[in-house]
């Protein structure tokens, strides 16, 4: 085993004898058949095939590939590939409900059924996998693409947008960015735990050098060494928030945020 595997297994099995001898000593208990090992690296370090040994309370957790956490499945290298192929499936089974139940339902109320029974699934943990390859998330604006024409009843070469702008929905991709700017506005607005909106630090005004990104409210975008980091919540909302006009970082409430951003993508 490698060292650095050799000392993670050493730290977690060190850890969960801290808190097994916890819970036993407040007489609770845990469901060991319930508790999996997942381990998390880059594509490039995949460890798959050496096994790390890890305990609690005598029995050895089951390693797995993939593992879903509050409706969230995770996997080896979060990807979110694993993520994205349950929603294709769980959402394709709800929209060939839609479109039996719309033999009987004119346009406007399947596509409520498809606003309420689908984009509640594909949002959820939008702004986590919004960072998976364009490939997997074209998988759900595929699936969007040809609900729109059946609804509709046209046929493929008719142009995704006029679809989107016929049955006024937006597409997935500006869905995601409109949620993620939300998350970032509520942090900078202090209405997220502190865990997230102590990541967030406007850049502090020099009373000697007043620069552009100042006087705009800016943050620091954090130094990245590794692509992959480019991905993390940090990176991504300093520029996310410094693209946003002045007029939305003034925004008093999520509402008028919301409207202003709406606004600014061009969508009515």
């Amino acid at each position: 085993m490698e060292p650095i595997l050799k000392f993670l297994q050493y730290k977690l099995q060190e850890d969960l004898n801290s808190i097994a001898n916890w819970l036993l000593d407040n007489k609770l208990s845990i469901n060991v058949k319930k508790c999996k090992l997942l381990k998390i690296s880059t594509p490039q370090h995949r460890t798959r095939n050496i096994p790390i040994n890890i305990f609690i309370n005598n029995v050895e957790l089951e390693q797995t590939e993939s593992y879903k956490y509050l409706g969230y499945w995770l996997d080896e290298t979060l990807t979110y590939g694993t993520h994205i192929d349950k929603i294709v499936k769980k959402v394709n089974q709800r929209i060939g409900l839609i479109k039996h139940a719309s033999q009987c339902l004119n346009r406007k109320y399947a596509v409520m059924l498809y606003k309420s029974l689908v984009l509640p699934t594909i949002d959820y943990g939008d702004t986590l996998y919004s960072v998976a390859s364009d490939e997997n998330l074209q998988l759900l604006q595929v699936i969007q693409n040809k609900f729109a024409r059946s609804i509709l009843k046209v046929g493929p070469l008719t142009p995704s947008m006029e679809l989107h702008n016929r049955l006024k929905l937006m597409k997935l991709l500006n869905r995601r960015n409109l949620h993620f700017a939300l998350l970032v506005f509520k942090t900078m607005k202090g209405l997220v735990p502190g865990y997230l909106s102590d990541k967030l630090v406007l850049i502090p005004a020099d009373r000697a050098r007043v620069t552009r990104a100042t006087t705009r409210g800016d943050i620091q975008v954090p130094h990245t060494i590794l692509a992959r980091t480019d991905d993390s919540f940090t990176v991504r909302a300093a520029k996310c928030w410094n693209e946003f006009t002045p007029e939305m970082k003034a925004a008093n409430t999520v509402q008028e945020f919301k409207r202003l951003y709406i606004e600014s993508i061009g969508y009515v």
